[in-house]
């Protein structure tokens, strides 16, 4: 049995977009053994080839809903429910995880179980690095997705 999967999304030219990139990046260093780390960089379609044949995927991406601080990480269960529509009308990607996830549902290509996590950041301008309030708060958000990542797989 394949390890869990971890996928950081994210487009390494768009400043706080590179989030769910840089968050996965660790995440593999600091979980090496439980799981196994890919990147999307923007052709989010390309999600449906790379949790194929995983059981248990977790997905990393910047989000923009202006509700919350920058930083703050919300968790979401599409296979339980429905991801609120202001996460999803901000993207730089062609096409917006949640409407990937809607695709692979109708596909039926769907993993038995799929977290989403969606960081709330601001700023998608061009740029190689993620924002000074971002990269302040790198480390809790690792902590926090990785404490839930380890409890998750020690627990299936």
């Amino acid at each position: 049995m394949k390890k869990p999967l971890v996928i950081g999304i994210g487009n390494p030219l768009r400043e706080d977009d590179r989030i769910g990139i840089e968050v996965a990046r660790s995440l593999g260093d600091n979980l090496q053994s439980l799981v196994d780390v890919a990147y999307c960089y923007g052709d989010t379609t390309e999600l449906l080839d790379q949790w194929k044949d995983r059981a248990c995927v977790f997905l990393i991406d910047a989000m923009q809903s202006d509700l919350h601080e920058e930083g703050v990480v919300h968790r979401f269960y599409p296979l339980k429910e429905e991801i609120p529509a202001v996460f999803t009308q901000t993207s730089t990607h062609l096409f917006d995880t949640g409407a990937v996830i809607e695709l692979a549902r109708a596909l039926d290509e769907l993993p038995n179980d799929l977290v989403l996590y969606g960081i709330e950041a601001r700023n998608f301008s061009l740029g190689q690095e993620v924002s000074p309030k971002i990269k302040e708060l790198l480390t809790m958000i690792v902590n926090t997705i990785e404490e839930d990542i380890h409890a998750r797989v020690k627990s299936v």
